[in-house]
Order: structure tokens, then sequence, then C-alpha cells
């Protein structure tokens, strides 16, 4: 399976709103194997990936995991 294509689409700002919008939002390192958000959590906002990659992916109700995709910056 292959990471969705990358798009820079914060590089449309101006450096003066993207300096603000990197002040204004918070920033979260996540280690490998652990979770953005789980299902049925509700959504906080927008996640914008700055490096790396993040496998999206659901729980069977096998139990068996299932990868939709992975996203990577």
């Amino acid at each position: 399976m292959s990471a969705t294509p990358r798009q820079d689409f914060l590089g449309v700002l101006d450096p003066k709103k993207r300096l603000r919008l990197s002040l204004d939002c918070p920033q979260r390192t996540l280690r490998r194997g652990s979770y953005l958000f789980l299902p049925g959590e509700p959504c906080d906002g927008l996640c914008i990936i700055l490096t790396g990659r993040l496998k999206l992916s659901r729980i069977q109700e096998s139990g068996r995991e299932l990868t939709l995709g992975m996203v990577e910056a």
C-alpha cells in the first residue's frame, strides 16, 4: 500500500501566517505504535502531519487490523 501523496497546503500561506499557525496550534509527537485518536473519540480539530508517516487503520469485529491507508509527510 502506497502513502497518500504529500500536499504542501501550508506553502500557500505567507510566512507571517505560517508562524501564527505554528504558535497557536499545539504540536504532538507520537511514538511508533501509539494512537492519534481512537474510534468513537470526538474530533478536536485538524491534524497536520509535519514529519513521518501515519497508518490509518481499523480493528475489525474479528479482531484483525484493517489498514485503510498511509499518510506521509
